[in-house]
């Protein structure tokens, strides 16, 4: 592997994290937003218009880093070292996008599903009686479910989303 396929599989990385951190403040964002008082209208679309506008930042990297990759790969070394193409059985698993993918979605089920776990217990061991438990689960264990279901996505489809990646970026 040469250092511009290095290059290449680091930013497609930082696109995919992005991509990811872009879902859980999206979700967390959402469940903030239906859950503040009513009374608060005016401080309410002021806070989320500030938070959308926020959530545009890792959504812009993300595209940015899976896009277009190709200008910065030339923006950093050049055209000089140009990608050759390798038969994909001669390639190590390090050197294919799909392991990647599949370490981040590997990365993210852990620690979603350690937050899940913690979140349910304390939904279990702290039940408030003032707070009904279908707005008390879906606030707090929505986050951790939806992060949950595309880290299994990413590990599961990860051929997939590597190839689409390579297709739409050439």
């Amino acid at each position: 592997m040469n250092k511009r396929q290095v290059l290449d599989i680091v930013l497609i990385i930082f696109g995919i994290y992005f991509l990811m951190y872009f879902i859980q403040s999206m979700i967390a964002t959402t469940w903030q937003i239906f859950f503040m008082p009513q009374d608060q209208f005016v401080q309410k679309g002021v806070y989320i218009f500030m938070m959308w506008l926020y959530l545009l930042i890792p959504l812009a990297l993300s595209a940015l880093f899976l896009f277009r990759r190709e200008k910065i790969l030339n923006m950093l070394i050049g055209k000089t070292e140009q990608q050759e193409v390798l038969p994909a059985d001669s390639v190590p698993c390090y050197g294919r996008v799909a392991f990647w993918i599949q370490i981040i979605g590997l990365y993210y089920l852990i620690s979603s599903g350690i937050r899940a776990i913690v979140q349910l217990t304390v939904i279990i061991v702290i039940q408030n009686p003032q707070y009904s438990i279908e707005r008390f689960l879906w606030k707090d264990m929505a986050n951790p479910v939806v992060t949950l279901i595309v880290a299994a996505l990413l590990i599961r489809k990860s051929e997939s989303i590597a190839n689409f990646i390579n297709t739409i970026t050439k």
